[in-house]
């Protein structure tokens, strides 16, 4: 069973769920509603082709396998020079970063893209996934604003870590931890990679 009080953890398919207040499990409830009537799933992460790692691995196979089931799908998702998403069979929304790869291994987006805003205007959003608790979470944030849709994210490694390892400022390294720490508790549900 679930552990009682505002906050419950649940395991879920080799996952954990985090749900917290009766608002959010509406907005749970309702994206579920949505989805079935043929709205899309945006899954954002950090990282997308041509930058490969486990979590874009994922994000790629989550958007085939949605589409093939007859779910659409949108992956958001930072701009990266020579990127060619033709051969996805969902749309890619790039939007403006900058290429920090020598540095950090990653291109770092910019979550508050007026030109991605006005793209994801047309799609019909029923739930955000978002993969990834930085940049791409602060997009998910926007969007919910936007649409008043729910945001699930899958944290998939100890981004703590990554954290410490990227920034070497220990005043800089608290900020990015309050930063994800803020982003992680405004989702709608969380789900952790086991």
């Amino acid at each position: 069973g679930c552990k009682g009080g505002p906050i419950r953890l649940c395991s879920l398919f080799g996952k954990f769920r985090y749900t917290a207040g009766a608002a959010k499990k509406n907005r749970q409830e309702e994206a579920l509603r949505a989805s079935m009537i043929n709205q899309e799933i945006c899954l954002l992460n950090d990282g997308f082709p041509p930058i490969i790692d486990g979590v874009s691995n994922v994000v790629v196979n989550y958007g085939g396998i949605l589409t093939e089931k007859g779910i659409k799908a949108a992956v958001a998702a930072p701009d990266v020079e020579g990127a060619d998403d033709s051969a996805y069979p969902f749309p890619v929304l790039r939007y403006q970063s900058l290429d920090l790869r020598e540095q950090i291994g990653y291109t770092v987006g910019n979550p508050f893209s007026l030109s991605l805003m006005h793209r994801l205007r047309e799609h019909d959003i029923g739930l955000v996934h978002s993969h990834c608790p930085m940049m791409s979470q602060f997009l998910a944030r926007q969007i919910r604003e936007m649409q008043d849709v729910p945001v699930v994210m899958t944290y998939h490694t100890k981004y703590d870590i990554d954290i410490a390892n990227a920034l070497k400022g220990k005043l800089l390294q608290k900020g990015a931890v309050s930063a994800l720490v803020e982003n992680v508790s405004a989702c709608d549900e969380l789900w952790v990679v086991s």
